[in-house]
Order: structure tokens, then C-alpha cells, then sequence
């Protein structure tokens, strides 16, 4: 899902002459989070981690792509504060958790049923639903490359960048 489509993103923004960015959640828990569990305090540092590293990216003339869960809407909407309204799009992966526990490539899902990981998003913590989301995407009817297509649509639109 997420990843999936940051990929193809990061890709089709190289294609186009940009520099991008791309910001994975498993990738950072292998580093600069992997200090980092799934509390609510944990997902919120993590974020907030992440926020500051787009925020510098920005700065630098990057576009960054930040794939990662991100349940509690108070935590995105810092975030958002942190990086600006100008350069935040917040885009919901918005996938039944049917078809997520599916494609579940790390066996993340199993894990929190097993109880190895606690406070894991959809199975024994709450998800905050976007309400302010820019664009909602639903990668069990929509594919990857529309998927992406309405992601650059969204950032030509924005100004961000330019068809």
C-alpha cells in the first residue's frame, strides 16, 4: 500500500526531474526509530522525527515523501504545523483492514494478534479516521499508477509542482 505507492512517487518525481525524498516507516524503524515501539508516545516521537527530517528535506529544495502510519490526529495535525499548510499534503491510504492484514508483507498484523506487538493500529489500538485529509486513496479499487496520478494532480493543483 503506502510504501508501494511512496516508491512509485519517488519514481515517477525523479522522471520528471525532481528531487525526492522518501521517508518509510519500516526503513526508519531499522534506524533513526529503531528506539521506537508502538505506544502512542512512540508512534508520536516517531512522526515527530519524521516531520523534522521532511522539514529540513524542504528546506534543501527536496520533496519529501513520507509513507508511515500515522494514527492519532492530533500527532498529524503537529506535523502539519510543523512543516506548513503549503508544503504538507496529507494523503490517506484509506484500505480495508481486510486487505490490509493480506498484504501484509512483515507479518506485522500476526504479530499484534499474537500480542508481540502492542498498541498496533487497527487491531489493539484506535485509528484516528482523517477528517482535514487532501486526498484519500483506496489501493483496494485504485491501482498503483492511479494512485500516483492523483497524488501528482494534487501537487500540480498546489503549486508544488508544474505540469
Amino acid at each position: 500500500g503506502k510504501s508501494t505507492i511512496a516508491a512509485a512517487l519517488e519514481r515517477r518525481l525523479f522522471d520528471r526531474g525532481c528531487t525526492a525524498m522518501r521517508l518509510d516507516g519500516e526503513n526508519l524503524r531499522l534506524g533513526i526509530s529503531r528506539d521506537l515501539g508502538f505506544s502512542a508516545r512512540d508512534r508520536s516521537e516517531n512522526l515527530r522525527r519524521v516531520a523534522e527530517i521532511a522539514l529540513l528535506a524542504n528546506r534543501q529544495g527536496l520533496i519529501a515523501i513520507a509513507a508511515l502510519v500515522a494514527p492519532e490526529a492530533d500527532v498529524r495535525a503537529r506535523a502539519r504545523e510543523l512543516i506548513g499548510d503549503h508544503r504538507f499534503v496529507e494523503v490517506f491510504v484509506d484500505t480495508p483492514i481486510e486487505v490490509c492484514r493480506e498484504r501484509d508483507p512483515n507479518g506485522q498484523y500476526e504479530a499484534a494478534d499474537r500480542g508481540e506487538i502492542q498498541d498496533y493500529p487497527g487491531v489493539s489500538s484506535t485509528y484516528d479516521q482523517p477528517t482535514d485529509m487532501d486526498l484519500r486513496l483506496d489501493t483496494s479499487v485504485q491501482d498503483v499508477d492511479e494512485c500516483v496520478d492523483a497524488i501528482l494532480a494534487l501537487l500540480e493543483d498546489r503549486g508544488v509542482l508544474h505540469g
